[in-house]
């Protein structure tokens, strides 16, 4: 049932929605590939990728479920130049994303189903937030203090 609102998988090759998915919705490429990528600190992985992976989709024990990547040879890789080079990305680097709204909004989505506390935590967060805060100071923009206070 996840699997019909967020896929973590492109789709059947012929289909207009995986040219959209490996546009838009493929992490990377990071790691030895690319190791300046914004998501690489101290030469580690930052964003959890690569994933897994799984034949089915689960869910995990954070409440965030494990969404569905076949191993490659179910599906096929994609190749992308970076530096120069062509670098090939399998199942494990899509990021997850609703089919619907990624044929609609034609952009990166990354969408994620959350059934803990924890999302309505995170969502709540940033609505009592608070305005943003900042100091300033008036000063007297005479010649003769500034002399006097040097």
């Amino acid at each position: 049932m996840i699997d019909l609102a967020v896929s973590a998988e492109t789709s059947d090759p012929d289909n207009e929605l995986h040219h959209t998915a490996k546009t838009h919705m493929l992490h990377g490429p990071c790691g030895a590939d690319n190791p300046v990528c914004v998501c690489m600190r101290d030469g580690k992985y930052t964003k959890m990728f690569p994933k897994k992976y799984l034949p089915h989709t689960k869910q995990g024990a954070d409440g965030y479920p494990k969404y569905r990547r076949r191993s490659p040879e179910e599906r096929i890789s994609v190749k992308k130049a970076i530096h120069q080079k062509e670098v090939t990305l399998d199942k494990k680097w899509p990021v997850s994303y609703n089919p619907y709204l990624l044929h609609q909004m034609n952009c990166h989505l990354n969408i994620e189903l959350c059934s803990s506390v924890l999302g309505i935590k995170y969502v709540l967060k940033y609505v009592h937030k608070g305005r943003d805060q900042s100091a300033f100071q008036l000063q007297d923009n005479n010649v003769m203090t500034r002399y006097q206070t040097s």
